[in-house]
């Protein structure tokens, strides 16, 4: 899950500035390789919506990563993430898939992380 605030400024009225909170959540599948010293991973999400006070947007995406060991207990990993929706409803029910006659062709993000964990097992 994560928080999102975003700012749009309306052009050419001039100096209006709107500020709507944000939840996203996410659904997917990752597969990856547990190796002594790396952990190469790839994921596909499934399920992404975006929900604010007056839509939510649906869509999926791709995720790619590797986790390095640098000491026994600490693992820095590098993920590229990138998702693309392609629809919204309303608050009011009316849905709009993103196309040619659609306000948007598709609203998308993409973004490189890098974090660090520490690994355990059950």
């Amino acid at each position: 899950m994560s928080n999102l605030s975003s700012s749009v400024t309306e052009k050419p009225a001039g100096s209006t500035v709107t500020t709507e909170a944000s939840t996203g959540t996410s659904l997917g599948v990752t597969v990856g390789l547990d190796l002594p010293m790396i952990r190469p991973y790839v994921g596909y999400i499934l399920d992404d919506q975006v929900k604010n006070d007056s839509a939510t947007t649906y869509g999926s995406g791709f995720k790619a990563g590797i986790g390095i060991s640098m000491l026994p207990l600490i693992r820095v990993n590098l993920e590229y993430l990138t998702r693309t929706w392609t629809k919204s409803k309303s608050s009011s029910g009316l849905e709009e898939s993103f196309g040619s006659a659609a306000t948007y062709k598709s609203v998308s993000d993409s973004g490189l992380f890098l974090n660090l964990s520490i690994p355990f097992s059950l």
